[in-house]
């Protein structure tokens, strides 16, 4: 607690000679915009830097193998900075730490629980299979970012939940980058797993790098608030959630070759009144468009299956036209 609290703090400079300090050293020194740890400084104690609001810069050597729990919780200025020799993350570590768009793990073991919750500015996370242990909701609410894992399935070692919701995928996948959209390879194509753009029209490209998309991935466009999109006529495949609460969008229309809607689509679009569902369409899941404000849905000759609960709560759906002779209607 040597310097906690010094408000007006703004740089500090250690001398040489020092090699270690306690934990909450600088802790909610409100204004220290800049730090420079000397070379003898291995590990990072808890909270050290914690709630240090407008800390920007921080330069050391690469020797540090240790951030300690809210090393750096709150620090939500902070540029990002090298972590690729440490080998332990403390628990909210880097909590609130919106400035870290890519972080390198290559030499971590261990991460504790929290460790970059809410960390919104991350886009891609690459944990290697070196990694031992990770805990509880270690990435929470990164709510933009992709987790890319080395191993094809979750080690013993890591906790269930490390992931926190943030999406995440298992082995090697090659990523593409277009605009506001990341894909990677599917079977038979693309899948579109992310979309950071804010615009009111969202027009989703047929090919990328001359690869057709063929899906559009789960919660890709969850709460998004554009009015209008466009899809490929290259898409096969619609996952689950993937526009749910999306209560700007008021009418699509089902790309050509469209084959499934699953589970929970469109869930609570509660303006999307018109949806245009294609000839070529087969199944629709659960939900699809539950609590949406449809009012006349036409089911195309070609479908076959339609899941329980899909079109429910459409408290102003007054007009149903059945094109499909043997569809087979799941109950409640």
């Amino acid at each position: 607690y040597v310097f906690t609290d010094c408000y007006s703090l703004e740089e500090v400079i250690l001398p040489e000679e020092v090699e270690s300090f306690g934990s909450s050293v600088f802790d909610n020194c409100k204004n220290l915009k800049e730090i420079f740890l000397p070379k003898g400084i291995k590990k990072i104690p808890s909270f050290t830097f914690s709630f240090c609001e407008k800390l920007e810069r921080i330069v050391f050597n690469d020797e540090i193998t240790s951030v300690g729990a809210h090393a750096f919780s709150g620090c939500s200025v902070l540029e990002p900075f090298d972590l690729s020799n440490v080998t332990y993350i403390g628990g909210s570590a880097f909590a609130y730490c919106r400035k870290f768009t890519e972080i390198d793990l290559s030499s971590v073991i261990e991460i504790d629980t929290l460790a970059f919750f809410n960390c919104r500015g991350l886009k891609k996370i690459y944990i290697p299979s070196t990694v031992k242990i990770i805990e509880e909701k270690a990435f929470e609410n990164c709510s933009n970012a992709v987790i890319y894992c080395e191993d094809l399935e979750k080690k013993d070692t890591w906790h269930n939940d490390f992931a926190g919701g943030t999406l995440c995928f298992y082995g090697s996948k090659e990523q593409y980058e277009y605009k506001d959209f990341v894909f990677i390879k599917c079977d038979d194509g693309l899948e579109l797993i992310k979309y950071y753009g804010t615009s009111q029209e969202v027009i989703v490209p047929e090919y990328v790098s001359d690869i057709p998309v063929t899906v559009i991935g789960e919660n890709v466009f969850k709460y998004k608030e554009f009015n209008k999109i466009t899809l490929p006529d290259t898409i096969t495949l619609i996952k689950p959630y993937a526009f749910i609460q999306c209560e700007n969008l008021k009418s699509i229309t089902m790309p050509k070759n469209l084959k499934i809607i699953d589970k929970y689509a469109f869930f609570v679009c509660n303006n999307l009144t018109e949806v245009v569902l294609n000839e070529g369409l087969e199944y629709i899941n659960h939900g699809a468009f539950a609590s949406c404000d449809i009012i006349k849905i036409v089911l195309p000759s070609t479908l076959k299956e339609i899941a329980s609960s899909v079109f429910s709560s459409n408290y102003h759906l007054v007009e149903i036209v059945k094109l499909c002779k043997n569809v087979k209607i799941q109950s409640s």
